[in-house]
């Protein structure tokens, strides 16, 4: 038994001694010009079984063992050339390998070159360069991803993608690609750090200058820090975290300078925003529910939101809206919505704060209240001393109340609507005006009106073919234009494309007028209107002729298709 232990341990002596032999014999012959001639084409044979298309290699230099540098390296496919990269020089350690660990001091790839083009919406040709290949079992890739691999440094210089494609968003050209970053992976923990990433963009231009970060992940955290972009107009700083198994615990803190959208116009669409805030952004997420910080402030404008959503694995994960819950609360300060909206004809500044809070957000099953405070609010140069504002959702029916005053006057509007964002929804609404000034809110100065008014709408449906209303209008104490109006009272109703006037008085100090009837825009219509008129001193604003006077009843009579209506007066 001695003896045959003895027999294995010289076999097993000799074949380490065989192997070291061999290992010496390699590292001498590698430093030979035979073997930097020889190994370009093992290397290109040994690519043709993976790729579809021929690399070649002009030259080899270096040591196996320690580092070696590859010139010229060509891939095409067909005439095409698909990538070139002038020079790759890499430095290593082989030794580790003893000890399950791959060190990498360096890898420069020098003026690499690559040539993308678009096949159809989802191949490029780079996809159809690879041969397919059987997927390795499982335990080849889990005995694989126990070797540790260090890479001190990996370095990208003046790199150029040309790109042929017909989406308009693709760059066409990306140029003086540039990057410098580490990496160092283990089956328990991995680590990135991108110390320099730039780039330039042809059609449409944009000028990266720089990205970095520091990304670690291991079985418990991926963590981000020190996240720092900047453009030629923009620049922005962030990091983050996410416990992996906590699925639903995470951090993310983003931060920028004031921001100039006109740097990304391209791709907005012809949309201009004048303004430029900062942006802050705080989100945090813990026991499933998300708490996120918005601010955005551009000199003296500001937008400063608080959000917090329960449940949300639900949105992520089942996309269950239903489930979801929760609330908002929003302060607005000299926000100017022609800057922030880029449109010319919403020259509305707003102050006041805006809160919501529910459950749910689809309009059928969503219960949910929104309320809101503004103050000191201009539209079109026009002070509104304040707007309160307050809405109900109840899976489908909606009920609110909106209170306004301002230079304008005073208002209250009260809607009720069942079957919100339905075919054909039911409706109801109560509108109350105090001495509302027209001209205030129109600009058009020959409106100046004092009305005061009590109004209420109901129907349903609002599908001018199908939809049935009516309202029911009452104006009293009031002014319009100089003219006094004592009493004005209207009940009008609206289906199949008819309007039904149920009554119409109108009174003044010198008129009294009254109509009823119906006017259809595919039948017959029948309109009675009467009028008594005292005087014309009320109407001499309206009249263009001077010292004209009279007085009298004025009787008409309206009816015919539309085509060949008929008007009779007296």
């Amino acid at each position: 038994m001695k003896k045959t232990i003895k027999y294995i341990y010289r076999i097993f002596l000799g074949v380490i001694l065989i192997l070291i032999l061999i290992v010496i014999l390699a590292g001498v012959l590698v430093q030979t010009d035979y073997f930097h001639k020889k190994l370009p084409p093992i290397l290109e044979k040994q690519a043709s079984k993976y790729i579809n298309g021929k690399l070649s290699i002009g030259s080899v230099d270096g040591s196996l063992f320690s580092g070696l540098i590859v010139r010229n390296v060509l891939l095409k496919s067909n005439l095409d050339t698909i990538a070139f990269i002038s020079e790759i020089n890499a430095g290593y350690n082989l030794l580790p390998l003893f000890w399950g660990k791959l060190e990498i001091s360096s890898v420069k790839l020098d003026h690499p070159y690559i040539f993308l083009q678009q096949i159809n919406d989802s191949t490029w040709n780079l996809q159809q360069i690879l041969k397919p290949s059987n997927a390795l079992p499982d335990d080849t890739i889990s005995s694989s991803g126990s070797i540790e691999i260090d890479i001190t440094k990996v370095q990208i210089v003046e790199g150029l993608i040309k790109i042929e494609t017909s989406d308009t968003l693709i760059p066409r050209e990306i140029g003086h690609l540039n990057s410098k970053f580490s990496l160092n992976y283990a089956k328990q923990k991995q680590k990135i750090i991108l110390q320099e990433f730039s780039l330039q963009t042809k059609s449409p231009d944009l000028n990266l200058k720089k990205l970095s970060f520091e990304l670690t992940r291991n079985q418990e955290i991926i963590e981000l820090k020190n996240l720092y972009l900047k453009t030629t107009q923009n620049q922005l700083k962030g990091k983050g975290r996410y416990y992996t198994k906590d699925k639903m615990q995470a951090s993310a803190d983003i931060q920028t300078e004031p921001v100039h959208l006109s740097e990304f116009e391209y791709f907005l669409k012809g949309i201009k925003i004048p303004v430029t805030p900062g942006f802050k952004f705080d989100a945090s997420i813990k026991n499933d529910s998300l708490v996120a910080t918005i601010d955005l402030k551009d000199h003296d404008e500001s937008i400063h939101l608080n959000l917090a959503l329960a449940n949300f694995p639900n949105l992520v994960y089942h996309q269950a809206d239903s489930l979801i819950s929760y609330k908002l609360n929003g302060k607005l300060v000299n926000v100017n919505l022609k800057r922030w909206a880029g449109l010319n004809d919403m020259n509305y500044i707003i102050n006041g704060n805006v809160s919501a809070q529910g459950k749910g957000i689809s309009p059928s099953t969503a219960v949910a209240a929104v309320h809101g405070n503004l103050k000191d609010l201009r539209i079109r140069d026009k002070t509104i001393q304040h707007i309160d504002f307050a809405f109900q959702l109840n899976r489908g029916f909606l009920k609110g109340n909106v209170q306004g005053r301002g230079e304008f006057g005073e208002f209250s509007v009260k809607p009720e609507i069942t079957d919100v964002m339905g075919k054909r929804p039911t409706y109801m609404v109560d509108l109350v005006t105090r001495r509302l000034d027209l001209a205030q809110l129109t600009g058009v100065d020959s409106l100046r009106s004092s009305i005061n008014m009590k109004a209420q709408l109901q129907g349903r449906g609002f599908d001018p073919k199908t939809m049935i209303a009516k309202a029911n209008v009452l104006i009293f104490e009031s002014q319009m234009s100089g003219i006094g109006l004592d009493t004005v009272m209207a009940s009008v109703g609206y289906s199949n494309e008819n309007i039904q006037l149920d009554s119409l008085l109108v009174q003044t100090q010198t008129l009294n007028l009254k109509a009823k009837g119906n006017y259809s825009k595919r039948s017959n219509s029948d309109v009675v209107l009467s009028a008594t008129i005292k005087s014309l001193d009320e109407f001499k604003s309206l009249i263009p002729i001077q010292g004209i006077q009279t007085s009298g009843k004025f009787d008409a009579h309206l009816s015919g298709m539309p085509n060949s209506l008929k008007f009779e007066s007296q």
